[in-house]
């Protein structure tokens, strides 16, 4: 299913990339505060035309997750994405996750000097997608005055709106046989679930797939049975302690916890 979704998405963008990117979306950077902690919040908004949509750091099936580049960047240290709720889609069979219309990624940066020019220089990789779907590249750029505070009702609202960590959550995971493949199956008990969650499994490997199940009631739990793929050479191995699961409820919530 993964390849067919890859095979689709590369047959589909030829026509389209004469029309160019900017017809369907625009990115920009937004100018932000100093937070108590002592970093620079900024955000990055990503506007699209209706019907569009873009993705989550793990898209799904059939979709490009972003990735953010801010090496070009003055006077920062780092930059830390924090991730909106996300929606979750299903189209043509497949699920992706992700955001459609508008959305506002906050980012936290590490400043070297409160008193120095600041530039933030972004270059965007990311995907769109309608009937069709474009991979995508943009570039934005912003000079700020640190202690000069911009936009905070906007960002402290695109800040309540991101995932957070679990609480009161445990999982218990096992990788079971499937087949030619491999599974892993996930009990997830918590005071309050809801069978249309969805789970996210992530692992800090990239050559290792797992997909996102749906639910299955289990006495006080849900079950999630996630398909896995391995594209490294050889065997390979997993931590329990390295698994990030993320629950999400489409629009209202996401919550994580790592290790099972």
């Amino acid at each position: 299913m993964l390849k067919i979704a890859a095979i689709t998405l590369i047959l589909s963008t030829t026509a389209v990339h004469a029309q160019g990117v900017a017809s369907f979306s625009q990115v920009r950077i937004v100018p932000g505060y100093m937070t108590d902690t002592g970093q620079y919040l900024a955000g990055v908004e990503i506007d699209m035309e209706p019907g569009w949509k873009t993705y989550w750091r793990q898209p799904g099936e059939g979709g490009i997750p972003p990735i953010f580049d801010w090496s070009g960047s003055s006077n920062v240290i780092s930059a830390q994405v924090e991730w909106p709720i996300p929606e979750v889609f299903e189209t043509y069979g497949l699920r992706s996750i992700g955001y459609k219309t508008r959305v506002v990624f906050p980012v936290l940066f590490e400043v070297i000097d409160r008193d120095a020019d600041t530039a933030l220089n972004l270059s965007l990789s990311y995907g769109l997608c309608s009937d069709i779907c474009i991979p995508a590249n943009s570039e934005a750029s912003v000079d700020v005055t640190i202690d000069q505070p911009q936009n905070m009702p906007l960002l402290q609202q695109a800040r309540q709106n991101t995932t957070v960590d679990a609480t009161g959550v445990s999982a218990d995971c096992e990788i079971v046989p499937a087949a030619d493949a491999w599974r892993l199956d996930t009990v997830i008990s918590a005071e309050a679930l809801s069978p249309d969650m969805v789970a996210v499994f992530e692992t800090n490997d990239p050559n290792l797939w797992i997909g996102t199940p749906d639910a299955v009631e289990q006495g006080a739990g849900l079950l999630f049975s996630a398909p896995m793929d391995w594209f490294g050479a050889g065997a390979f191995a997993l931590s329990r302690d390295d698994v990030r699961i993320t629950l999400i409820r489409s629009g209202i919530s996401a919550v994580e916890l790592t290790g099972c």
